[in-house]
């Protein structure tokens, strides 16, 4: 028995509850140690970034007369609201870089579209 199951397990008796609970925890854990190393690359903000984007996390999620199109969203929001909180915790800095990063993405693609060149990657990395 583990030191991290000994407080779940007193007197060394087991049961299905406590161990969900321990492998909850060693779940999150993993997935936090992994979105870390996600976060550490520029490709791994940008995919992280367009799942925020798509999940609309700044708009609202209301539509008037639709309330199956408005429970869509929410979900859609609910998720992308869940992967905020996972990237602040594994790495609140990494955010902000991301913000920034994707204003330069924008300020490319609008540069490409009016027939001027950029190298994308030199500006973001």
């Amino acid at each position: 028995m583990s030191d991290r199951t000994k407080e779940y397990y007193p007197g060394g008796e087991q049961n299905q509850e406590a161990l969900l609970s321990v492998m909850a925890e060693i779940k999150n854990e993993h997935l936090l140690d992994a979105l870390q190393r996600v976060l550490k690359t520029g490709e791994g903000k940008t995919v992280v970034w367009a799942i925020l984007e798509e999940a609309s996390i700044y708009s609202l999620s209301f539509v008037p007369e639709e309330p199956h199109a408005t429970s869509f969203r929410e979900g859609r929001r609910s998720v992308g609201l869940a992967l905020l909180s996972q990237i602040m915790t594994a790495d609140p800095a990494s955010y902000s870089d991301m913000q920034e990063d994707a204003r330069l993405r924008e300020e490319h693609f609008r540069h490409q579209a009016e027939g001027r060149t950029k190298d994308l990657f030199t500006d973001i990395e």
